[in-house]
């Protein structure tokens, strides 16, 4: 659960299938929605067995939060915990992250 979800975000996915992770990969995302599934397959592909991820869209709109949104649907069972979340207006890379960061478990 998020312990600070800003006023301009919400969640659009959240899948937990346990909660055995010490480590969270925390990826953003504004316009570049064309890499973003390459750079999730990379994070898939950690030899970490126990891992979460959350994916913070920082209002692209380039498409790239349907192609997570697929890709996380398609793979989240790789993770403790999968969480997509999506900023109503673009707040800036640093924020992203904080709200990656408070999402954390």
């Amino acid at each position: 659960m998020l312990d600070v979800l800003t006023s301009d975000a919400n969640v659009l996915f959240e899948s937990i299938h346990h909660v055995d992770s010490k480590v969270t990969v925390v990826v953003t995302l504004f316009e570049y929605g064309a890499l973003v599934t390459e750079a999730h397959d990379s994070v898939a592909a950690q030899d970490l067995e126990h891992f979460d991820l959350v994916v913070v869209n920082d209002a692209s709109t380039d498409g790239g939060e349907q192609r997570v949104m697929d890709w996380l649907q398609a793979s989240h069972d790789r993770f403790g915990r999968a969480l997509l979340v999506h900023h109503t207006r673009n707040q800036g890379l640093a924020a992203a992250r904080n709200q990656g960061f408070a999402a954390a478990a």
